[in-house]
């Protein structure tokens, strides 16, 4: 497939090596990692407990139409459930 010029010019991703190898070859105990939107002390436990809640639906997918969320930002908002779009 053709590609646009400006688009050969782009270099492509190379993912940095696994923080445990990292580790090993820089004879660390311990590399916080802070790209990749990671976080360094794992998920706090309101969200691990949110995901324990939800674990049993997770084979189902969502309200397509939102209307949940639809009527909590109508309720926060003072607006009618109709008047929300998203």
């Amino acid at each position: 497939m053709p590609l646009r010029p400006a688009l050969r010019e782009v270099s492509p991703y190379r993912p940095q090596k696994p923080v445990r190898q990292l580790e090993e070859e820089l004879g660390l105990e311990r590399i916080v990692k802070l790209a990749s939107n990671e976080g360094a002390f794992g998920p706090l436990p309101a969200a691990v407990a949110a995901f324990e809640a939800s674990a049993a639906e997770l084979n189902r997918y969502p309200d397509g139409g939102g209307t949940m969320l639809r009527e909590a930002l109508a309720g926060r908002h003072g607006v009618a459930r109709e008047q929300v779009v998203l």
